[in-house]
């Protein structure tokens, strides 16, 4: 018999973020293992959604979905640009009137309905704290899901982050079980929480990449998606395309490197002063289709790891495994995205810029003389790592702390 799940995420489609696409799938895949989701989540326009409101997103809800309205002013004046300000320096920031409406409204679904149990998806602190105050209200377990943690995070300012790891530690006490997305960030929770933390891995959707073999153009094209800032930047791949420039100027002369999700501004600042600025354009953000298709058309993916914070997984790299084409990783971490790299041979991570260079010359020749660059990836091994696979091990978490009382710790991390 199939039991009820409250979810709770401020990000969720028709937005398209990162954020967004986790608690769909899971609310796609979690009836096929006994659990029916509701999703409480932000009502997103494209008023609100800070660009990233995808049309073709609209009426995908996988699941029942009751919204809130989320207010973010656009007008003029001196309140707008503070709003305006706030959201800048800190994003994931939320109103205390959008707090009180996902709060009142998560209390009037569990009187209206029994719910099995609550699954509250961070980032934004907004759904840890309406979690907790609902699952003490009514006795219902939950689980703390976090996509990343709030002090890897380094684009945030270090008061922000501290401040955010106090409101996580603070809302978490109640959770019966925490889930993160690799085993160095679940040891970082395991630090902090006395409840039992589990790794459930992002993953790729295998209906969201229909078969679709790569572009053959007139360019080599390596393609990024996400964003780019301090500490996830491309400065080594620009390093490596001007080491090869300098020893041979028409060494890559057909190569092109496209960025999707960030603006010409933006990568401009990566750019200035380099050989091999024309090589690389920045697109914006597109809608989710045309970014999946831009990826299995590309010769080559580019991904940019972080080196200096172990265990930190973004969910391109497992997008990237659903495109089916060669990942160049730069730079290389020596921990969780290498480790994966290796185990399904989808691509290799460049530690150095004249290993990144040696890479991009052999994949460009070969490229050169067949029109594609091979790739290698080991279906096997990539198939564990499929959204419904996520889906299947949340469920099994979901049915031992439902199976329990409150706090359960019946299933072992």
């Amino acid at each position: 018999m199939s039991k009820n799940l409250l979810m709770i995420g401020q990000f969720y489609y028709p937005s398209n973020t990162t954020g967004a696409h986790r608690p769909a799938k899971m609310a796609k895949y979690l009836p096929k293992f006994g659990w029916t989701p509701v999703m409480l989540t932000a009502d997103w326009t494209p008023e609100n959604s800070w660009g990233c409101f995808d049309p073709q997103l609209v009426n995908r809800d996988p699941s029942e979905t009751v919204r809130v309205p989320f207010r973010f002013s656009t007008g003029k004046g001196w309140r707008a640009a503070l709003r305006r300000l706030q959201f800048k320096i800190t994003p994931l920031h939320y109103t205390r009137l959008f707090h009180r409406e996902m709060l009142e409204r998560a209390r009037r679904l569990a009187r209206e309905r029994k719910f099995d149990a609550i699954w509250a998806t961070n980032p934004s602190d907004v759904s840890l704290r309406v979690a907790d105050a609902v699952s003490r209200e009514f006795g219902i377990p939950w689980v703390a899901d976090f996509r990343d943690l709030p002090d890897e995070a380094p684009v945030y300012p270090a008061w922000y982050r501290r401040w955010r790891v106090h409101l996580e530690v603070a809302s978490c006490r109640s959770a019966s079980a925490l889930v993160t997305v690799s085993q160095p960030l679940a040891a970082k929770l395991a630090e902090r929480h006395a409840a039992p933390v589990h790794v459930v891995f992002n993953g790729f959707d295998p209906d969201d990449f229909p078969c679709a073999e790569p572009a053959r153009g007139e360019h080599f094209d390596i393609v990024y998606c996400g964003t780019i800032y301090a500490g996830r930047d491309p400065a080594m791949l620009f390093d490596a395309l001007d080491l090869a420039l300098a020893r041979d100027a028409g060494a890559l002369a057909r190569l092109r490197v496209h960025f999707y999700g960030i603006t010409p501004e933006q990568l401009s600042t990566f750019l200035r002063g380099r050989r091999c600025t024309g090589m690389a354009e920045a697109l914006g953000r597109k809608p989710f289709r045309e970014v999946i298709r831009a990826e299995q058309q590309a010769a080559a993916l580019l991904l940019l790891s972080h080196a200096e914070h172990a265990g930190i997984m973004t969910a391109k790299i497992f997008e990237y495994l659903g495109a089916r084409r060669p990942v160049l990783s730069v730079p290389g971490d020596n921990n969780v995205t290498d480790a994966l790299l290796r185990a399904t041979r989808a691509g290799v991570a460049a530690h150095t810029k004249e290993e990144a260079a040696k890479v991009l010359l052999d994949w460009y020749a070969e490229w050169e003389k067949t029109g594609t660059v091979a790739y290698d990836g080991l279906p096997a091994e990539i198939a564990q790592y499929t959204r419904e696979g996520a889906a299947q091990k949340t469920a099994a978490i979901l049915d031992a702390i439902a199976g329990g009382s409150r706090g359960s710790r019946c299933l072992a991390p």
